[in-house]
């Protein structure tokens, strides 16, 4: 069921991303859509009612060279002549909107035009677009560049290493705008290096790069850079310090730094990486931001068996406070981010609690070429990879998953506002929408039913009357502020608790949902529910917002 069994070439992926790999074992058996049209003039998607027909079809670049490696669906082979690709986005006329398909059948982001219907009886499932709701803010979609992929992509020749990047990185490609870069060595790469093997060298008077980065790395990020037309954002993420840094005197297994953040070796280390930053500035590449380390909670497992380092949440959070922190903050770089934890999904919780805790915007997969084996990794580590390379015949293939990608960075820029996507009944469809910063609105729909040979039928209806009049979309702020509202209430909860000896909280009746009826209970300590609480304060928060009227404005 996983993308690598079309070509039998790597193996399984990584557990650091399993999230997504739930999504993506199971891709060649259903269906995505990213659903755009005219808003007059700058709209993907903007209508009344739309149901996906009727449709006609639009010409979209080069087709896939399909081919089947046995699996239940195709990859689309590329080589020096040939790759598929698509043409520059561009908005169809007022009234009518565009869908991209990509089908376990082999339909690869296949684009079509259709007509906005103003009016429609039909009956179903229907998704009602609502601008009013707004979430987090994208910062865009990318893959890594580690040495593997590196050396994948250069044993190629220059007309399959350039259709390869444009694949990726240009606009008749996917528009990746986010790459990961590893600090020296990682399992995907052929040896173990850091850039200062000298014993005891605290000051890094020996601090280099290697020819992993300058021969290898760093030309193929500024080739990337050279065919995008987006911004791109390069973050760093190390592996591990040098062991004579670190408690197991050793690059693998259980190891921390040594002594404790704050001391010399922890300042050693902050310096670590703005020396890093610095080197890779002198090839005219800065960095966006920084993850203060991979999967930190490798570092404490006994015989971890290749590149790692260990960290607690306490551990990163005052490694950060002062070491790290400060270290960027009188460098060069003190605009350069920090992200925590870059670990298992299900530590998230935790971490976020000891640092932070915001929304997710945005997604980086792991390598973005490997081999057939799925590698090179010098610990057989072997994983999956979007495109898969086969030097011998100068090719390579583009897998499902790589098309799944494409339908979010793609359409979704940095920059661009999830917004709400309310189905009107139980479905087992995904869908998810966004905001442009141009205005234009996009859809993604996953129909998780394509393996049992289903289709369903949908209508995506909006009753902003904005999408109607033909210009630039704005926010019109209501008085009503969805943030205040709920730090209030959390203010408001809390002191609550405070103040009275039995713990209560909002309980939801069966008519909460509009708001109509509520109640409160008596609850033991060990039940509070502040988000039962914040649940009850948005439903009030929403007929506030739909009275106030005139949400949006043409201004």
């Amino acid at each position: 069921m996983r993308p690598r069994k079309e070509s039998e070439q790597v193996a399984s992926r990584r557990n650091d991303h399993l999230g997504y790999r739930e999504v993506l074992e199971k891709l060649q058996q259903r269906e995505t859509i990213s659903v755009s049209s005219s808003k007059m003039p700058s709209v993907y998607f903007c209508l009344c009612f739309l149901p996906f027909w009727p449709i006609l079809p639009v010409s979209a670049g080069k087709p896939c060279d399909a081919t089947s490696f046995g699996g239940s669906s195709v990859v689309c082979i590329c080589n020096a002549t040939y790759c598929d690709t698509m043409d520059p986005l561009v908005l169809p006329e007022k009234g009518l909107y565009l869908l991209y398909e990509t089908t376990k059948a082999g339909k690869r982001l296949e684009s079509k035009i259709g007509k906005i219907l103003t009016n429609t009886k039909q009956e179903g499932l229907q998704l009602t677009f609502d601008v009013r709701k707004k979430y987090q803010q994208m910062k865009g979609f990318g893959g890594a560049i580690t040495d593997a992929a590196a050396i994948n992509i250069l044993s190629l020749s220059a007309g399959s290493q350039e259709n390869l990047l444009r694949s990726y990185f240009s606009k008749e490609g996917i528009e990746y705008n986010i790459i990961r870069v590893p600090m020296a060595s990682c399992d995907f790469s052929t040896r173990v290096y850091t850039y200062d093997d000298h014993s005891g060298d605290l000051d890094l008077q020996h601090f280099s790069l290697t020819e992993e980065d300058t021969k290898m790395k760093i030309p193929i990020i500024q080739a990337a850079k050279a065919v995008s037309k987006r911004p791109m954002s390069l973050f760093a993420s190390p592996w591990t310090a040098p062991p004579w840094m670190k408690t197991s005197n050793s690059t693998i297994g259980k190891g921390t730094l040594k002594g404790k953040p704050g001391g010399k070796y922890y300042k050693s280390w902050a310096k670590y990486f703005i020396r890093f930053l610095d080197e890779y500035a002198k090839h005219n590449l800065t960095f966006w931001a920084l993850t203060a380390q991979n999967e930190p909670t490798t570092g404490m497992l006994t015989d971890y068996s290749f590149q790692c380092m260990g960290f607690t949440a306490e551990m990163q959070r005052d490694f950060i406070l002062l070491d790290l922190g400060p270290a960027l903050q009188s460098s060069a770089h003190k605009d350069v981010q920090l992200m925590i934890l870059d670990d298992q999904r299900l530590l998230l919780p935790y971490w976020a609690k000891v640092n932070l805790n915001n929304y997710v915007t945005g997604w980086t997969d792991w390598n973005i070429a490997l081999n057939l084996q799925g590698g090179p990794n010098w610990v057989k580590n072997f994983a999956d990879s979007p495109v898969i390379v086969n030097s011998h015949q100068d090719t390579f293939y583009k897998q499902p998953m790589f098309y799944h990608m494409a339908h979010f960075s793609k359409f979704v820029p940095e920059g661009s506002r999830r917004v709400g996507l309310d189905p009107n009944a139980v479905t087992e469809l995904e869908s998810v929408a966004f905001l442009r910063p141009d205005g234009c609105a996009v859809v993604n729909v996953l129909n998780w039913k394509l393996w049992m040979n289903q289709d369903i039928q949908i209508v995506i209806i909006t009753r902003c009357e904005a999408f109607r009049s033909g210009d630039p979309l704005k926010y019109k702020e209501s008085k009503y502020d969805l943030r205040r509202a709920i730090t209030t209430a959390k203010d408001q909860y809390r002191s609550k608790l405070e103040t009275q000896t039995d713990t209560w909280r909002l309980c939801q009746g069966p008519n909460d949902i509009t708001g109509s009826k509520k109640r409160q209970c008596k609850i033991a300590d060990d039940d509070i529910s502040l988000p039962d609480c914040l649940h009850a304060l948005y439903t009030r928060f929403e007929q506030n917002f739909s009275r106030e009227g005139n949400t949006y404005s043409n201004s």
